[in-house]
Parts: C-alpha cells; structure tokens; sequence
C-alpha cells in the first residue's frame, strides 16, 4: 500500500451522500448502493449548499458527480479540502464525460 492510499471500513450504517444533478443518477446510485446492503444515504441535488449541508450533516461517504451546472464535483472537492474540520470525508467523483486531464486531477 503506497502513502496515498487509505483503507475504509464500509459497514452497514455508513452515512454515505450523493450529489448529483438529476434524481435519476440518484436512483441509479441508490439502487446499487441497496444491493450492496447498503441503506443509509441522502441525496443532494444542488452543490450551492454543500459545504454548510456536510457540515451539518456529517456524511461518512460521498459520491458526487462530476458534470453538474452551478460548480463541478473537483471545484466541490477543492473547496471541502480547504476546510479542516470535513476535509477527511472519503470523496468519490464520478462522469460519464470526463476527459483525460479531469481524470488526472480527481485522481490526484
């Protein structure tokens, strides 16, 4: 295991959010999440309120979708980052779209 990467304990309770731009994405990503035996998420449709939202909130686990209108999942990313007291959330971007130099900066 190389210094960048952290092992989760992904138990049954997580607390996981998913931000994305449309209930559908949300339902695709609840249902995966309920076969996995996974039932404890919420859902954000709007990344204007995110940051105050997870610090209220508390989520174990995000998934946020790449392409969306008002800031992007990296720009939401880089914002939480900057915040001490939530910048160790687990953060997952995801897109259908992204080209290969988005990638390289999600991975980093």
């Amino acid at each position: 295991m190389s210094e960048n990467q952290r092992y989760i304990e992904l138990h049954s309770s997580l607390r996981f959010l998913v931000i994305t731009g449309s209930d559908d994405d949300f339902f695709y990503f609840s249902t995966a999440l309920k076969k996995l035996g996974f039932n404890n998420f919420q859902h954000l449709p709007v990344t204007l309120s995110a940051v105050e939202y997870i610090k209220v909130k508390k989520p174990e686990f995000i998934f946020c979708q790449y392409d969306m209108e008002d800031m992007n999942g990296l720009e939401l990313m880089e914002e939480l980052a900057n915040r001490l007291d939530i910048a160790r959330i687990p953060f997952v971007i995801f897109s259908s779209e992204a080209d290969d130099g988005d990638m390289a900066l999600m991975k980093e």
